[in-house]
């Protein structure tokens, strides 16, 4: 049965192969004609333009007494109107221009894209901002916040101090005395509700202590004049602490001299020594024997 099959398959192969090459031998041999007509020279003054311009009225005139009124309007361009000055317009008529009215809600002003208009700072509510970074002795970076203490100058970090003739990095000392009192603790600032990279002025707190409070009182900080703080600052000020008071002290570490190793690890008959050479404790006692030592044996009963 299969046999069939192919040799029916094979036939019609070969008979469509056959169909297409007749077809196409037939398509080559027919001749197909192209006619192309000759173009003769234009007649003189075809597209002359120094005809007169006819008259809108006369041409209007002459294409409703011969008829091709269609064509004449086509033709003819529309007339344009005189333009009217506005303001002179209003004057004549007596209006009066007014000024355009604000809108009635926020919605339908052009704002900044992503960027709402801030409330008022007597709308500001405080807000617990936590691991806040001292950037400066009175600045404050936390959540996108920029705030700088209310009451109190904020110490540059690159300012000097001089001291009894001795000048030292007073600001440096000032941010790391600062940053050492927070220990990255949650501090709560009066600030708007979304945060903005603008430095603003604010009152914060760290639990039920005041920030600029501490800053003043203190001396690592300035307080504005005339303001809560100026009194503390003043104090700091004659107590000589902070920036008024003399460079922080150097911790130095002295390396003693080398100890025998006789201390390190001393033998049965050789006192134990500290560093300084001094005795600490007796020689120890070998006792000779196995270790550990066995229990000692039971009494026997009387």
């Amino acid at each position: 049965m299969r046999p069939v099959v192919a040799a029916v398959a094979v036939a019609g192969v070969l008979a469509l192969c056959g169909l297409v090459a007749v077809g196409g031998r037939s398509i080559v041999d027919r001749n197909v004609g192209v006619t192309v007509d000759e173009i003769g020279p234009l007649p003189e003054g075809m597209f002359d333009d120094t005809e007169e311009a006819v008259p809108e009225n006369d041409a209007s005139a002459g294409a409703a007494s011969d008829g091709s009124g269609e064509l004449a309007g086509q033709a003819s361009p529309p007339t344009a109107s005189p333009t009217v000055n506005n303001e002179e317009a209003l004057q004549e008529s007596g209006l009066e221009r007014l000024a355009p009215r604000d809108p009635l809600s926020e919605l339908s002003q052009a704002l900044p894209p992503g960027r709402a208009k801030a409330p008022p700072p007597d709308q500001w509510k405080p807000t617990r901002l936590f691991n806040p970074v001292a950037a400066s002795a009175g600045v404050l970076e936390a959540h996108g916040y920029r705030v700088a203490l209310a009451g109190i100058e904020p110490t540059p970090v690159d300012e000097m101090c001089t001291f009894e003739g001795a000048a030292w990095a007073c600001g440096a000392q000032a941010r790391t005395a600062f940053r050492a009192w927070l220990r990255a603790r949650a501090v709560r600032c009066v600030v708007p509700p979304s945060p903005d990279l603008q430095l603003i002025t604010a009152e914060c707190d760290v639990g039920r202590d005041d920030v600029s409070s501490w800053l003043a009182s203190s001396g690592w900080a300035r307080a504005t004049a005339g303001g809560p703080y100026a009194e503390m600052a003043a104090t700091a000020k004659a107590d000589r602490k902070g920036l008024f008071g003399p460079p922080p002290e150097r911790i130095t570490v002295t390396i003693g001299p080398t100890l025998p190793l006789s201390s390190i690890n001393p033998g049965p008959d050789q006192p134990i020594l500290d560093e300084r050479g001094d005795v600490t404790a007796a020689p120890a006692t070998v006792v000779d024997g196995p270790f550990p030592p066995p229990p000692p044996a039971p009494e026997s009963p009387q």
